[in-house]
């Protein structure tokens, strides 16, 4: 992004600086055509008074271009001044921009971190609510498997104790037959 910033700065200033070499070539002229009339005003001279009205026309055609001179370099300040706080205002507004850009960056972050919190705490809790179901869920499995542990013994003893009574019983009735049979044994 402050690559982008630097190349458009440098796209800015490209006609400012042709600007300023029209200006500086101008200036070349200038001072080049001020040589040409000084040396034409050492003529004028050598040849004496004759050519003293040409020569107050050259001074004041030298006074002329001294003073666009002088405005060219000052235009030339001036320019260059403009194109530094130009630079100076579009390095701050990009430096700015680039602060704005973080902290929305650091706003968003915070925003998908508190998310992701929020959601973290969502499923903890929903976690715990399965774990308890599930716990409760064995619980109440255990109780069934008990009562159904506990009615099968209760069969099975009373199943015991019927068998051992019916085996009483015949125990008895053999007993009860055996006698009979050696009372006879006796009897006879």
């Amino acid at each position: 992004m402050a690559q982008r910033g630097t190349q458009q700065l440098k796209a800015e200033q490209e006609p400012l600086e042709s600007s300023m070499e029209t200006w500086r070539e101008e200036v070349q002229h200038l001072r080049e055509a001020l040589a040409e009339k000084e040396e034409q005003l050492s003529r004028a001279v050598k040849r004496g008074q004759m050519r003293t009205v040409a020569h107050v026309e050259t001074l004041t055609q030298l006074n002329s271009t001294q003073a666009a001179l002088k405005e060219s370099n000052l235009k030339c300040a001036s320019l260059e001044e403009t194109l530094h706080s130009q630079q100076q205002e579009k390095e701050e507004r990009h430096r700015r921009e680039l602060m704005e850009q973080e902290e929305g960056f650091h706003q968003k972050l915070l925003v998908i971190e508190e998310e992701f919190e929020t959601k973290l705490e969502e499923e903890k809790h929903r976690f715990n609510e399965e774990k308890e179901a599930l716990r409760q869920q064995l619980f109440l499995q255990q109780e069934k498997f008990k009562k159904l542990l506990d009615e099968e013994k209760h069969k099975y003893n009373e199943k015991i104790i019927k068998i051992e009574e019916s085996m009483k019983q015949q125990l008895v009735a053999k007993e009860q037959n055996f006698n009979r049979m050696v009372a006879d044994v006796y009897q006879r």
